[in-house]
């Protein structure tokens, strides 16, 4: 079964499921942002590139299972900024994290026809 067949898999209440897209979508923006690490040096750079994988995959995560009564892009500007936020304060790399968390959900939230 491929990742097409994945979303068009009904849920018990017959809306498509929404874990599929946000696994997906989560793997593929971590998967981004650790390429994106690839070239740079850290002093324990698997820490670091795992670290930021599993928190681009919460986003990808959430930003795809989450319903607020707003526009999509609205939704996803606004969580990849918040939760990036922390990552940006605690390693002092405020522009290229937060542009990465807001660029991303910005990007893959419009898209989302799911109910």
């Amino acid at each position: 079964m491929g990742p097409a067949a994945l979303f068009r898999q009904r849920s018990e209440e017959g809306t498509t499921s929404r874990i599929y897209l946000g696994v997906l979508c989560g793997l593929i923006f971590g998967g981004i942002d650790v390429a994106l690490m690839i070239p740079m040096s850290y002093p324990d750079k698997r820490a670091a590139m795992l670290g930021a994988f599993i928190a681009r995959f919460a986003l990808g995560f959430v930003i795809c299972n989450i319903r607020l009564p707003w526009p999509g892009w609205a939704v996803g500007l606004f969580l990849g900024i918040l939760l990036s936020l922390p990552d940006a304060i605690i390693t002092k790399a405020m522009a290229p994290i937060l542009a990465s968390g807001a660029v991303g959900d910005f990007k893959a939230r419009p898209s989302l026809k799911l109910t």
